[in-house]
């Protein structure tokens, strides 16, 4: 039996990865980085305004996953593993044939890539998956109030504190269970007020989002952008809560296809050694005047591609997953039980 999805949901995940890639190519070689104080072009307003609006991309991500819950699966462990442990030796022999990496070095490494922090959003998440099992026990036996504590002091560390000591530190892990305890709530205890407004915060918060960066900017506080790009940016959480509670009001049930399926393939690839060299060394290489258009074809061309090397590998190397995740889960079941 297929499982049916919420297509709405699912199309909005791979919304959420373009935006991602969209961030690391304005952040890294545009926006974030290289617009300078003196800049008071169009240009560079416009940058900055589409950086900071990108940054709803992993956030949004993780909020998702909150939403619907993660289960520890030690077949979905396993997976990950392989498929992070398979580009990172790609990208390893890639680099390598182009006359960079250490041999020895590059081929321990791969095996190692899921726990080492460089796919740091892969690494949170299984994080959290082995978590899991405690944590979901806890949220059952916590109640509303209990619950709304616990995440408005993961609020305050994340977005108060460290704004008020003007610390340069992203917290990711933080970040990510911060978050996944917010999508666990809207889906436990539902936020009337979110729900009736939801387009008018959705639309109020994205022109927000894009003219905070360009009025410090006018007003020379460039030091403070870090405060309001991505994961210091409380607002960019209230967004994407209104945005998923506008996909959710249109379900649309389906299946899903070699898009919705291998949306991750994108962020390993793209993320991956050759593939940050290749795109902003070769594609977006110094200097590179900024031109809109061409970044947003840039992005499509990188998820089309990724998902077409996904939908390859799986048909690669299926069938040695499949064995691999068979034996390790017969080798769970038989010493710790299910």
């Amino acid at each position: 039996m297929l499982l049916m999805r919420n297509m709405s949901i699912e199309y909005l995940r791979v919304v959420f990865i373009s935006l991602i890639v969209l961030l690391h190519i304005l952040w890294k070689d545009y926006g974030g980085l290289n617009v300078m104080p003196s800049d008071q072009s169009v240009d560079g307003y416009m940058q900055l305004g589409l950086t900071n609006l990108t940054s709803l991309g992993v956030t949004g991500f993780i909020l998702i996953s909150g939403y619907y819950g993660v289960r520890l699966k030690v077949g979905r462990a396993v997976s990950l593993w392989f498929q992070t442990t398979i580009y990172a030796l790609i990208s390893f022999v890639l680099v390598w044939f182009t006359g960079g990496g250490n041999t020895a070095k590059g081929l321990l490494d791969a095996p190692l890539s899921l726990f080492d922090g460089g796919w740091w959003f892969i690494t949170d998440y299984l994080i959290l998956m082995l978590l899991s099992p405690f944590l979901n026990a806890g949220l059952e036996k916590t109640g509303k109030r209990h619950l709304l504590f616990v995440i408005s002091l993961f609020t305050f560390i994340m977005y108060g504190a460290e704004w008020f000591h003007a610390k340069d530190s992203s917290q990711p892990l933080l970040l990510f269970l911060n978050t996944y305890l917010v999508g666990r709530y809207m889906f436990l205890y539902p936020i009337s007020f979110l729900s009736k407004h939801k387009y008018n915060i959705f639309l109020i918060g994205v022109l927000l989002l894009m003219v905070e960066p360009m009025l410090l900017h006018g007003w020379g506080l460039d030091g403070k952008m870090k405060f309001v790009g991505g994961n210091f940016n409380v607002l960019v959480l209230i967004v994407d809560m209104a945005l998923l509670l506008i996909c959710l009001s249109h379900k649309k049930l389906g299946t899903g296809n070699f898009l919705t399926k291998n949306v991750l393939a994108v962020y390993l690839i793209h993320e991956s050694g050759i593939g940050r060299s290749i795109l902003h060394e070769s594609v977006f290489y110094e200097g590179k005047e900024f031109d809109l258009l061409y970044i947003l074809l840039v992005v499509g061309i990188v998820v089309m591609v990724s998902v077409v090397i996904e939908e390859m590998r799986k048909r690669l190397f299926s069938g040695i997953e499949m064995k691999l995740i068979n034996k390790v889960e017969a080798f769970c079941n038989l010493n710790f039980g299910k």
